[in-house]
């Protein structure tokens, strides 16, 4: 299991050391200027600078273990995607590769997946990894994004917030427990 400690880790890239602030989804171009072995396409469509520390992390370390897994067990390839796509309520990321796939993978087998898996779950989010047909790999990983109450900046599906105001200002008993929709 991984714990606080995993987060503070120094990874290759110098990205994310511990003298240093967390990396942030806002890093993922670093990250990819500091990948010029791999032919990378970043595309970043949305806003991304207002996200919960949580996914903004978690979303990071996504893009960064895809690339170290195409770097490892990918062998040449011509093309990397890199997509990071934010909804209202979700941030969509999606690395896609046209190397060897898994198929041919002489390394065995890894943890990557499993820690991106496991770092997704814990904030709620999904995964799915798998062969492309005609060879390269696919991650997509969906991070949910709680949407933001417009009269104040409290997450409204945060346990704390357990009332919506009706439209007299009171609080409804049978709205307990629903989520604000401002």
């Amino acid at each position: 299991r991984r714990n606080e400690a995993d987060d503070r880790r120094p990874s290759d890239d110098g990205i994310g050391s511990e003298r240093g602030p967390q990396p942030t989804l806002r890093s993922v171009a670093t990250l990819v200027e500091a990948s010029r072995d791999l032919p990378i396409e970043l595309s970043i469509e949305g806003d991304i600078s207002d996200l919960p520390s949580s996914v903004d992390l978690t979303g990071f370390r996504i893009v960064q273990e895809a690339i170290t897994n195409v770097r490892r067990h990918a062998g040449a390839v011509s093309n990397v995607q890199v997509s990071i796509t934010r909804f209202p309520d979700a941030v969509d990321i999606d690395v896609i590769d046209n190397g060897r796939g898994a198929a041919a993978d002489d390394k065995g087998p890894g943890y990557g997946i499993i820690g991106m898996h496991e770092r997704l779950e814990a904030i709620g989010g999904s995964l799915t990894a798998s062969s492309r047909r005609g060879g390269g790999w696919h991650v997509r990983a969906k991070l949910p994004t709680p949407r933001q109450s417009a009269r104040s900046n409290i997450d409204d599906t945060a346990p704390e917030v357990m009332a919506a105001e009706t439209a007299g200002g009171e609080i409804a008993a049978s709205e307990i427990g629903q989520p604000v929709n401002g």
